[in-house]
């Protein structure tokens, strides 16, 4: 047993060694969390909307556009 745990004080405080224990330790808990993903699946599939949105939208606007410009010639 180290002599910081054996004091009660925190690894991150007792050194250079501690320190890279305490980010080994972090990583770990890091690589194993998985509380964030959901959001990013989240993410991921409005942006796949957004982006099929986009492409229908200015699709359908050429075409209303073409629409109206032959309904504006038949008119006058």
């Amino acid at each position: 047993m180290r002599s910081a745990e054996r004091e009660g004080r925190s690894a991150l405080v007792c050194g250079l060694p501690c320190v890279s224990m305490a980010v080994t330790i972090l990583l770990k808990s890091f690589a194993g969390d998985e509380c964030g993903a959901t959001a990013i699946e989240y993410g991921l599939i409005t942006a796949l909307v957004a982006v099929f949105l986009i492409g229908a939208l200015s699709a359908l606007g050429t075409n209303m556009s073409s629409e109206f410009a032959e309904i504006g010639s038949a008119v006058k």
